[in-house]
């Protein structure tokens, strides 16, 4: 499992779209009880719901913002699965999952400013600065995503093909 890990607007949503157009990687949809954002659309970013299932039919699950995230073990298959996923998330699903599954993890970081720019909203950057962040020694790879979708990109494929072919 690759885990995309970053904070809002850091590119990681659109990282793991572009390897799935592009690569055809398996990446897990997560569900969600928060309502969607106007730019987003069912089964693309999120499976917007209102309900939680068994516990051990859980991949990984975390309560951010209020709202409850989460996927299903169901839904890791093929050679690498991607999952875009949290810090806290992140730390369950090693300590849940660490002996039944390889788990590598990427940090995309992004400047304020450049988050700012591209529409993110004050509310969720403002609720960024609560999270609890992990060292960036704690990721195999960091993506410093402050110039163009291009270079973004090609980071993001170099390392889905590197984990793939482990």
């Amino acid at each position: 499992i690759l885990c995309i890990v970053g904070e809002s607007g850091a590119g990681k949503t659109l990282a793991s779209l572009h390897i799935q157009n592009k690569l055809g990687a398996n990446v897990i949809c997560s569900f969600t009880t928060r309502p969607p954002r106007e730019t987003e659309i069912e089964g693309r970013e999120h499976h917007f719901i209102n309900i939680v299932p068994d516990p051990n039919e859980l991949l990984a699950y975390a309560n951010f913002g209020g709202y409850e995230y989460f996927a299903l073990k169901t839904q890791v298959w093929g050679d690498c699965t991607v999952y875009v996923i949290d810090e806290q998330g992140l730390k369950n699903l090693r300590e849940e999952h660490g002996n039944e599954y390889q788990i590598f993890a990427v940090y995309i970081k992004r400047s304020w400013s450049n988050r700012k720019k591209s529409g993110v909203s004050t509310i969720r950057l403002k609720r960024d600065t609560g999270r609890e962040l992990l060292p960036e020694g704690e990721y195999d790879w960091v993506i410093e995503n402050n110039s163009t979708k291009k270079n973004l990109f090609t980071q993001i494929e170099a390392i889905y093909n590197e984990v793939k072919n482990k």
